[in-house]
C-alpha cells in the first residue's frame, strides 16, 4: 500500500518520490535489520542519501538546498521511514537543522554532526549577567547518529525564544552517557547541559519566527516517520496473510482478519493525507494534528501487524517486531502529548 499523495503533486515531485522509493526499496530495506541489530547506523547509505540530496531536498535553493519544499521533504522522511526508521530520522533532523540554521545547510550535505536542543518544558534559558550573556538549562532528548559538533540550541531570552549556535564540545557543554533505545536504534539520544556557557551575539541566529518554523518542521517530518512505518506494518500484515495458510487456505481469505487489515489501511491512509495537507499549510497547528494522529496511527497499526502474525511477530526474524519498537520510539521522539497538544489546544482556547 503507498500512502496517499495530493492530487496536485507535480510531475517533477511524482518523479522525485519515485526516486526515493526506489533508493529506499534497493538500498535502505536490505541494510535495515542489520543496522537494527548492531545499533550503528550503515554510512555507505547516509553517503547515498547526501549523493542524491535527500538529506537537504526539501530546503531553499538560496541556502544550498533542492528547493523541493515541505512535500518533498516529507515524501523522503516518509518514503524512508517504511524501509528505516533509524535512517529516515536522520534525513528529518538535517532538514530541521538547516531550516533553522541556513548558513548549515552545505555542512549538513555531507555530515551529520549537527543537532537541536530544544527543552519542552522551558528549561533552557539565555541571561545576561553582567558583561557576558550566558546560556543555562538542560535539553533532555538531543539526537544524531553519533558526537555533536554543533548545536542549534532554542532557548528562552526575556521571555521570548532564540535560536543560538553552541559548539557541542564547548567550555561548559556537558553531555550524559547515551539512552539506551527500544527502537530507532542507530539514532543516539543524550541529555545536554548547559553551565553558564557564554554566548556571543554573532551565534545568534534567530528569534521566535525560526523557532516557531522549527518546531513545525519538527512536528510535520515526525508525523511523515510514523505514516511511514505504519505504511510499512500494512505492507508486511498483508503479505503475511497472503503467503500464511491455515486450515488449508490462506490467512487473507478469513473475514475477520480482512476487516482487521483493512482498518489499518484506512488509519494509515487518513494520517498521511493529514500529514501531506498541513505540509501545504503555515503554522504548528496542523503539523500538531498530522503529528498527533500519525503517532497514535503508527502504534495502533503496529501492534495490530504483530497480532496479525502470532507468535511470529514477536520474533526478530519478522519485521513487524522492529517496526512496532520503532512506532513507539518515534512517538516518543515528537515529545509526548504536551507538544502535539499545546499547539492545538492554544488555537482553540487562546489565552484570555
Amino acid at each position: 500500500m503507498i500512502a496517499p499523495r495530493p492530487a496536485d503533486l507535480s510531475p517533477e515531485l511524482t518523479m522525485f518520490a519515485q526516486v526515493v522509493e526506489d533508493i529506499a526499496a534497493r538500498h535502505v530495506s536490505p541494510a535495515a535489520a542489520a543496522m537494527d541489530e548492531s545499533g550503528q547506523l550503515e554510512p555507505s547509505i547516509l553517503d547515498l542519501l547526501a549523493e542524491n540530496e535527500l538529506l537537504v531536498a526539501g530546503l531553499p535553493a538560496e541556502a544550498g538546498g533542492g528547493d523541493g519544499g515541505d512535500i518533498a521533504a516529507v515524501l523522503i522522511v516518509e518514503r524512508l521511514a517504511s524501509a528505516s526508521a533509524a535512517i529516515a530520522a536522520i534525513a528529518a533532523n538535517s532538514h530541521v537543522c538547516g531550516l533553522m540554521a541556513p548558513q548549515l545547510t552545505p555542512r549538513l550535505a555531507e555530515s551529520q554532526d549537527i543537532a537541536v536542543a530544544r527543552s519542552a518544558r522551558g528549561e533552557l534559558e539565555l541571561l545576561d549577567a553582567g558583561s557576558a550573556t550566558v546560556l543555562g538549562g538542560r535539553a533532555a532528548r538531543v539526537e544524531g547518529p553519533g558526537s555533536v559538533s554543533t548545536l542549534i540550541v532554542v532557548a528562552d531570552y526575556t521571555g521570548e525564544p532564540v535560536v543560538l549556535l553552541v559548539p557541542g564540545d564547548g567550555a561548559g557543554v556537558r553531555w550524559s552517557e547515551p539512552d539506551g533505545r527500544i527502537g530507532l536504534r542507530g539514532i543516539v539520544t543524550r541529555l545536554v547541559e548547559f553551565h553558564n556557557v557564554q554566548v556571543q551575539s554573532h551565534t545568534q541566529v534567530g528569534g521566535a519566527e525560526i523557532a516557531d518554523a522549527g518546531l513545525r518542521l519538527e512536528l510535520l517530518l515526525g508525523a511523515a516517520l510514523c505514516c511511514g512505518i505504519g505504511r510499512a506494518a500494512v505492507d508486511q500484515a498483508t503479505h503475511y496473510l497472503r503467503d500464511r495458510r491455515q486450515f488449508g487456505r490462506p490467512l487473507s481469505g478469513f473475514a475477520s482478519l480482512r476487516a482487521m487489515v483493512s482498518e489499518m489501511a484506512v488509519d494509515v491512509a487518513g494520517a498521511a493525507a493529514l500529514t501531506f495537507a498541513a505540509a501545504k499549510r503555515p503554522g504548528s497547528v496542523a503539523a500538531a494534528s498530522a503529528a498527533a494522529a500519525a503517532a497514535a496511527s503508527a502504534v495502533s497499526v503496529a501492534i495490530d501487524a504483530v497480532q496479525l502474525h502470532g507468535g511470529y511477530g514477536w520474533t526478530t526474524e519478522y519485521t513487524v517486531e522492529r517496526l512496532m519498537r520503532d512506532a513507539a520510539s518515534a512517538r516518543a521522539r515528537l515529545g509526548g502529548s504536551r507538544a502535539t497538544v499545546e499547539p492545538i489546544v492554544a488555537d482553540l482556547l487562546p489565552a484570555g
